[in-house]
């Protein structure tokens, strides 16, 4: 009797202990669902309105109007989206900071990006502006161009310094708009940004 049950106690042993790593392994499947992942960010840094594709794994299906994409917690008001991969819109005054993804109640945090004003990446300690706009033109054109600074609450003077153009619209504020005359071959636009400091800018444009 003794020698049986010697041999009996052991196989119940290895069944409880194969059930228990069965059960494990089953409860572990079902409490760690597969997490959105972010693999890449291209580029890294850009100006406002740059283009940004985002790539990853494990995205769920989500319809573009539960998705969204922000940057530095400014969310982008475009948006291209399929399988793991987005198109996103810098959106302005942005800020340097990391690009999260919301699909739903899901939020991915990927790295940080640069927001940058001209060439120089904010946050920055001095003072820096830039004019955005095209750099060329043709005679009747009616163009908007935009002041962006990293000053707050600022009034804003455009001036055209030469060539055959006018203000239209927009004087006193970030957004302007300049219509090119008949004569148009070149000329310059200024805009001088002013709160606590002075911050001033000159586009050069030519004749397309």
């Amino acid at each position: 009797m003794n020698s049986a049950s010697l041999i009996t106690r052991p196989n119940y042993l290895i069944i409880f202990t194969l059930l228990t790593l069965q059960l494990f392994t089953i409860g572990c499947s079902e409490d760690d669902p597969i997490e959105p992942t972010i693999s890449s960010i291209e580029p890294i840094q850009g100006e406002k309105y740059t283009l940004v594709e985002i790539t990853g794994a494990d995205w769920p299906f989500t319809e573009i109007g539960e998705l969204k994409v922000l940057f530095n917690g400014i969310e982008s008001t475009s948006i291209t989206y399929s399988d793991n991969q987005i198109t996103a819109t810098v959106p302005r005054k942005a800020g340097t900071g990391p690009i999260t993804i919301e699909f739903g109640d899901q939020v991915v945090i990927g790295d940080t990006f640069s927001y940058l004003i001209g060439d120089v990446a904010l946050p920055f300690s001095g003072n820096v502006c830039d004019i955005y706009g095209p750099n060329t033109a043709s005679p009747g054109d009616q163009l908007v161009y935009e002041h962006e600074s990293n000053n707050e609450n600022e009034t804003f003077t455009w001036e055209v310094i030469s060539g055959d153009m006018q203000i239209i619209s927009g004087a006193g504020t970030e957004f302007v708009g300049v219509e090119f005359g008949s004569e148009f071959d070149g000329g310059s636009l200024s805009v001088t940004g002013t709160s606590d400091i002075e911050c001033g800018n000159v586009l050069d444009i030519s004749l397309e």
